[in-house]
């Protein structure tokens, strides 16, 4: 009784731990972060990494990137998801999320359409699909500004505990015309300390305030 016991706890804080994580864009490899951001928001953002971007993955204006997870079935019933960009490595000016720009949001199924956590970890097939894993094409807008920058993808989860997770990649963007100013900046929820951020509501995919033009409901 005592093993069958100590088993379950194990496998339940196993469960627990396996969070989502960005596999595209490649994260920083020391923001390569399962967990949540704490709760405080003491280490927004990229979970307290100082940001002095170099070299990453190369975007061109209008080319499309795929966003796409390491699939496990941690996806606390999907929720949603924005992708985002800094030029900033000031630590005081990255944590504004004035300073972050939404260059993409995904209201709903992100990273999945499903009623919990998945049964198993399968990868979706297509968009839509329930029970599986997503992955979201996205169109890099004219409005960037050329250079060296920061990415951000933030989670709201629908179901569990009220979190707020993110990870960051370094990208090194072409072929912008440095319209930041008419993006959005990044929704940060559940995050105490953070400027601008709010509680968000369990069992309901967060409708952004200002989703911006480029969007995808699910």
């Amino acid at each position: 009784m005592k093993t069958a016991t100590f088993a379950s706890m194990l496998g339940f804080a196993v469960v627990t731990q396996a969070h989502m994580i960005m596999q595209n864009p490649t994260p920083i490899t020391s923001n390569a972060v399962k967990d949540p951001l704490e709760s405080s928001g003491a280490n927004f953002p990229c979970h307290g990494q100082s940001l002095a971007p170099s070299g990453g993955a190369a975007w061109s204006v209008g080319s499309t990137q795929n966003l796409s997870f390491q699939v496990n079935t941690a996806v606390h019933g999907g929720g949603s998801c924005q992708v985002s960009i800094t030029y900033e490595t000031d630590a005081e000016k990255v944590k504004d999320p004035a300073n972050w720009y939404v260059i993409h949001s995904i209201e709903g199924g992100c990273p999945a359409i499903a009623k919990g956590n998945l049964n198993s970890a399968t990868e979706c097939g297509s968009m839509g699909q329930t029970e599986c894993v997503n992955s979201f094409p996205f169109e890099l807008p004219k409005e960037l500004k050329n250079g060296q920058a920061t990415m951000a993808w933030t989670w709201s989860n629908t179901i569990g505990n009220r979190e707020f997770y993110m990870d960051c990649a370094y990208v090194d963007v072409s072929g912008g015309s440095d319209q930041l100013g008419s993006l959005p900046n990044m929704y940060v929820g559940n995050l105490q300390d953070v400027a601008g951020s709010c509680t968000n509501k369990e069992e309901s995919n967060v409708k952004y305030p200002q989703p911006g033009q480029y969007r995808l409901w699910l």
